[in-house]
């Protein structure tokens, strides 16, 4: 122990008389060595935040996207219609819960000066299948059930922020969406974020709608106009046994319904895991980003 010590300290002292001779290559070296460790720190903390930290939702690992697909004519994430938003949450017999989500930009007034803001439209249960409560009054709920649209909205933290001043009192309020008056009825956590497709980045007035009467047409099964699906598994169920029941599912309809499903399209329904989908595009470079930095 005593020798390796020796050993040690020479070496130590070696080191810093050659580091002193020529301080060109120290500098080189240590900038080096911090860009390595700075880099695989930065990469290491993205790929956590995206591609490791579950989803800020309530059972995130139980939750889906739903997409219907047209194989025979190349077609993916097809539009779906509310009678076949019904098969999902009462036939298919694997979901806890089932919300349709389309987005928007709309114009906003009634809060300063008027703006485009995104809008996001569900079920009424979109936001207890996530599991989200307001930070000020209520969300949507049964009791605000409509055929069309719902007459209320729930806004974002940071559209509170800019648009309200963070007023304490905003529920109640009129906002405008493309001229429609809708009563805000209460405003999200900060941090919360659309968990489907958006235009802009993030949503930041929700609504709710029942899809059966104006402005939507009537609920016949060749009329698709509901854009994306998530869902929310039942307790117990696996991915693949749902998958399963879902495609045998698909096959009864297109039996049961010929003329709404042409054979050469193969119509099918597909679930995924809901955060695989929200980093589908990105986990391939973060990845490559993760392989390139561990070899610095």
């Amino acid at each position: 122990m005593t020798r390796f010590a020796s050993e040690l300290g020479q070496d130590v002292r070696y080191g810093l008389r050659m580091m002193v001779k020529k301080p060109t290559v120290t500098i080189v070296a240590v900038l080096t060595l911090a860009l390595g460790v700075g880099a695989n720190t930065a990469i290491f903390s993205i790929v956590h935040a995206v591609l490791l930290r579950p989803l800020p939702y309530r059972d995130p690992d139980r939750l889906v996207r739903i997409f219907f697909n047209e194989p025979g004519v190349g077609l993916r994430d097809v539009r779906f219609s509310k009678p076949e938003l019904d098969d999902l949450q009462t036939r298919a017999g694997v979901f806890e819960d089932v919300t349709p989500i389309f987005e928007g930009s709309e114009n906003l007034t009634g809060a300063g000066q008027p703006e485009r803001v995104e809008g996001v439209n569900g079920s009424f249960s979109y936001f207890s299948m996530l599991g989200v409560t307001p930070q000020i009054g209520r969300l949507f709920g049964p009791q605000d059930f409509a055929p069309g649209f719902a007459a209320e909205a729930v806004i974002s933290d940071a559209l509170w922020h800019r648009a309200y001043g963070a007023d304490p009192n905003v529920v109640g309020r009129t906002l405008g969406l493309d001229n429609d008056p809708l009563t805000i009825i209460g405003v999200l956590p900060p941090g919360f974020r659309h968990p489907g497709p958006t235009i802009s980045g993030d949503a930041e007035v929700f609504g709710a709608g029942g899809f059966i009467a104006d402005p939507f047409p009537k609920p016949t099964r060749g009329t698709r106009i509901l854009v994306h699906g998530i869902g929310r598994l039942k307790p117990g169920l696996t991915l693949a046994q749902a998958q399963a029941r879902l495609t045998a599912m698909a096959a009864e309809l297109r039996h049961d319904f010929p003329g709404d499903y042409p054979p050469q399209a193969q119509w099918t329904i597909e679930v995924q895991p809901l955060q695989d989908t929200l980093v589908g595009n990105v986990r391939p470079m973060l990845l490559v980003l993760l392989g390139a930095v561990i070899l610095i």
